[in-house]
C-alpha cells in the first residue's frame, strides 16, 4: 500500500523495484524508521521463483532479495537497535494448498529465497500473510535449518478463523508446538477491532510471544473506490490495547 500511494501501478511487480527503484524503497525503510520503528522487512515477499516467474522474472530472485536487503541497511546505517527482518510470502494462491504435486517447487524457492536472505545479513524471517498451515510449517523448518529467528503470521477472516477455514485457536495452537518458529503472528485482511478480538482469542492459550500487524482498517467502498476511513489515533488507540494484553510486536 506505501508503494502504491507513491505512484508505482498496480500491476508492477513491487519486488523488482528493489532494482529498478532503489531510493524509492530506500526512501520508504526511512519514514518507517523515522516513525520510530525498531524492526522493518525487507521489500521481498513476492520474491521467490514461484510467483516472479508470471513477470518473467524467475530468473533474478537471488538479484532481488539480495538489493532487497542491501536497500534495508543501507537505510538503517548501522543502527544497531533496529533490525532487519526478511519478509516472505505464501507461493500458493488462494484457495490452493500445499500437495504431493507442488511441494518439489515450492520448497526448492524457499530453500532459494532463505539462503540468498540469510547470506545477504537478515537479522530473521517472517512468513506473513500465510493461510495454509503446511506450508508455512515447510518454509519455517528451511529458515530454522538456516539457524534464522522464524516469526509465523497467519491471516484471518473475519470469523476468526485462517482462510482455509481453520479455527485461529486451533492454528496457533499448531503453530505453538513447533520447535521451527520463534514467534507467532496475526497480519492483514482484518482491521485494528477485530483484530483485538482476535488476540483476545488466543493470547491465553499459546507459549510463544505474539506479533500483530492489522490493517489500517476495514476496506470501505466510496464512490467505486476502495479507501481506509480510520486515522492514525484510532489505530494508535488499538496499538496500545494489544500491548496491554501482552502482544510483543505491533505493526501495520
Amino acid at each position: 500500500t506505501t508503494i502504491y500511494s507513491k505512484g508505482i501501478f498496480i500491476n508492477t511487480c513491487f519486488d523488482e523495484l528493489n532494482i529498478t527503484h532503489l531510493d524509492l524503497i530506500k526512501e520508504i525503510h526511512q519514514e518507517y524508521i523515522n516513525a520510530g520503528a525498531d524492526v522493518i522487512l525487507t521489500n521481498t515477499f513476492g520474491a521467490n521463483s514461484v510467483k516472479l516467474k508470471k513477470y518473467g522474472l524467475a530468473e533474478k530472485c537471488n538479484e532481488i532479495n539480495s538489493a532487497g536487503v542491501k536497500i534495508a541497511k543501507s537505510a538503517v546505517n548501522n543502527n544497531k537497535d533496529i533490525y532487519i527482518i526478511g519478509s516472505i510470502g505464501s507461493r500458493l494462491n488462494m484457495g490452493s494448498i500445499l500437495t504431493s504435486e507442488n511441494i518439489s517447487d515450492i520448497e526448492l524457492s524457499y530453500n532459494e529465497q532463505i539462503a540468498c536472505l540469510k547470506d545477504n545479513g537478515v537479522d530473521g524471517i517472517i512468513f506473513e500473510t500465510y493461510f495454509d498451515i503446511d506450508e508455512l510449517l515447510l518454509g519455517a523448518k528451511i529458515a530454522k535449518e538456516l539457524k534464522l529467528p522464524v516469526i509465523a503470521s497467519l491471516t484471518l477472516k473475519k470469523e476468526m478463523e485462517t482462510l482455509t477455514g481453520l479455527d485461529i485457536k486451533t492454528a496457533l495452537k499448531k503453530l505453538d508446538k513447533s520447535e521451527y518458529i520463534d514467534a507467532l503472528g496475526l497480519n492483514c485482511t482484518i482491521g485494528p477491532h477485530a483484530m483485538l478480538s482476535a488476540v483476545q482469542k488466543v493470547i491465553n492459550f499459546i507459549n510463544k510471544p505474539l506479533v500483530v500487524q492489522p490493517n489500517a482498517s476495514a476496506l470501505k467502498k466510496v464512490d467505486g473506490r476502495t479507501i481506509y476511513m480510520n486515522t492514525p489515533e484510532y489505530f494508535t488507540s488499538y496499538a496500545k490495547r494489544y500491548i496491554e494484553l501482552g502482544v510483543c510486536g505491533v505493526g501495520g
